[in-house]
């Protein structure tokens, strides 16, 4: 069972308590309440009552929203704080929203409560998320932000640590105050050009410390774009991998000191004396293969054959070039031992030349790597997992916001046809009262009787636009009298093909697509001049598909748009993890290809 909301409430008005108790509970809103009058109740229930939200009136008795603010924010900082008031300036809510505060909501539109609420709660977990995934990375790994002309304009803690200067002292530089001299100008010429193309650049880099020392950073850089894909900010996440470039240093050193032998130590080491054909094995590689020494020759075809069979040709290709050739090279590539496990592995070879150039014998080491290759895997796999999650989530709150525009929508039409509607015919009424006795003042409210007819009439329609069903929604109905509409406005030939089996749909979906094809006939009725217009709407192998063909004078698609109609059908297209295509050109009409899981 969900939790209840537990809404902390600082208001004197009893009027207005019982008001906003009884709206939440009317709303479905699970809610404990916790009513303060002054400063001292309002300080007991931030300590003892542990709120999931506050309400505050503007003023209580010697303590006003202000103060109120200030003091949730010191003892409760990522709670959400909603003013709520008979009537305030818009200069005092602009400031109380700079405090702190996550919304207002004036009395009088106290039924919008309820919506506020909620989206006051789900923008503070939308901004927990993101608080979390910036401490995660300022904890794992060495940040930093920069200006489009590299200016340093945020470090975090470990920045400042393994470069020994302070915050103060990198903000308003450049990287150069990090300058080793280890690399040349033309590697920092291919990163600049790479990030100013907007393009990521990652590679590992040598830096100065304050103090002298050099460290070793592995890098990626990525650009933030502007509206025009230009980069406007560049963000450079680093790791610390000096232990590894020491240890890489020391091993090449070690290279250069030992011979042929010590190259391959803790490796298994084979050579071909290609005068002789004679083959030598070290243990390991008896080891690696699962075989015993004692039971083998040593030869290419032994080795050939462990090979995975998908390897094998191109080993054989590779082999007849090396001997051609005579090249020192090296390989990763897939093999299966004697008991038949899969695994991976490296080998490098050279080949050593008698004093007249001609080759005399072939060296190399063999490398089981195979564990490497498997966290290389699991790597990638589990970064695959971390990005679907986040698109994933991402949806999942676009999908909410869809859900919280179609409430609003539903309000708005709901209040215009019952309110505004309401008045107006009034209004009509008492103007065809008033001249029922006056020819001379019948004439004259005659036209703005008309006016009100129309206004009435135009009010409706934009209700039938607006207020949609949100539950047991019959969408072939609902599509069908679109297109009724657009063939008897627009004398557009309309014509429908609908399969899709309404009752294994969920209705938002159904509302989803609903208004994704609102928005395309809009479109053709506006802007298309098409004589006929067709709706295919199926569902195959898993998938709604939809279709939507017209006549008309259709349009380059290549062309920049002013209006955002296709962005918020490709938008809402992707909420449901969908795609839609768009072809179009000039004299040709248009074909809108949306595939939706369904």
């Amino acid at each position: 069972m969900k939790a209840a909301l537990k809404v902390l409430m600082l208001e004197a008005n009893p009027s207005d308590t019982l008001n906003i108790q009884q709206l939440l509970t009317k709303d479905t809103l699970a809610c404990d309440f916790f009513v303060a009058k002054d400063k001292g109740s309002f300080i007991k229930g931030l300590d003892g009552f542990n709120p999931g939200i506050i309400l505050s009136a503007h003023s209580t008795a010697r303590f006003n929203s202000s103060d109120a603010l200030q003091i949730a924010r010191e003892k409760l900082p990522g709670i959400p704080f909603i003013l709520v008031t008979g009537t305030v300036s818009e200069e005092f809510a602009t400031n109380i929203i700079k405090q702190g505060a996550d919304d207002y909501l004036l009395k009088d539109q106290m039924a919008r409560l309820p919506a506020v609420i909620k989206a006051a709660l789900l923008q503070r977990r939308a901004l927990k998320e993101l608080s979390d995934y910036k401490y995660a990375l300022d904890q794992s790994a060495i940040v930093a932000i920069t200006d489009q002309k590299g200016i340093i304009i945020y470090a975090n803690q470990n920045f400042c640590k393994i470069s020994k200067y302070s915050r103060d002292e990198l903000i308003g530089q450049d990287h150069r105050i990090l300058k080793s001299g280890y690399h040349p100008a033309s590697y920092i010429r291919d990163l600049w050009r790479t990030i100013a193309n907007g393009k990521t650049w990652q590679g590992d880099f040598c830096n100065r410390a304050k103090d002298g020392s050099t460290y070793w950073v592995a890098t990626h850089i990525i650009p933030f774009l502007n509206e025009h894909g230009k980069p406007y900010q560049y963000l450079s996440i680093r790791h610390d991998i000096s232990k590894r470039k020491k240890a890489e240093a020391r091993l090449m050193q070690s290279e250069l000191r030992l011979n042929e032998a010590q190259a391959v130590a803790h490796i298994a080491n084979w050579e071909i004396d290609l005068a002789g054909n004679v083959h030598t094995w070290s243990d390991e590689i008896y080891r690696i293969l699962g075989i015993q020494k004692s039971e083998v020759k040593p030869s290419t075809e032994l080795f050939l054959s462990f090979l995975h069979t998908d390897d094998a040709a191109d080993a054989r290709k590779m082999l007849k070039l090396i001997f051609t050739h005579f090249t020192s090279s090296k390989t990763d590539f897939r093999f299966k031992t004697i008991d038949g496990k899969k695994r991976f592995g490296h080998i490098e070879w050279r080949f050593a030349l008698d004093t007249s150039g001609k080759a005399n014998r072939l060296f190399g080491i063999l490398q089981d790597i195979t564990e490497r290759k498997e966290a290389e895997e699991s790597v990638k796999l589990l970064e695959q997992k971390i990005q679907a999650q986040k698109a994933l989530e991402q949806k999942k709150i676009a999908r909410a916001v869809l859900q919280g525009q179609e409430k609003e929508r539903n309000f708005i039409g709901r209040e215009l046809h019952d309110n505004v509607n309401q008045i107006l015919a009034g209004s009509k009424m008492y103007l065809g009262t008033a001249s029922k006795k006056n020819k001379e003042l019948y004439e004259l409210v005659k036209y703005p009787v008309e006016l009100i007819d129309m206004a009435i009439d135009e009010i409706r329609r934009l209700c039938q636009r607006l207020v949609m069903p949100q539950k047991s929604i019959r969408l072939n109905e609902m599509v069908q009298e679109m297109l009724y509409q657009l063939q008897e406005n627009a004398q557009i030939q309309t014509s429908l093909i609908y399969t899709i089996p309404d009752e294994e749909i969920p209705d938002d979906l159904k509302l989803n697509i609903y208004r994704i094809i609102q928005e395309l006939l809009n479109n053709a009725a506006k802007y298309a001049e098409a004589q006929h217009l067709q709706i295919s709407m199926t569902q195959k192998a898993g998938f709604i598909v939809i279709t939507v063909t017209d006549d008309g004078k259709g349009f380059n698609t290549k062309l920049q748009r002013k209006g955002i109609g296709i962005s918020n059908m490709i938008y809402r297209v992707e909420c449901f993890h969908g795609k839609i295509s768009i072809k179009s050109s000039a004299g040709k009409g248009c074909k809108t290809s949306i595939k939706i899981p369904g």
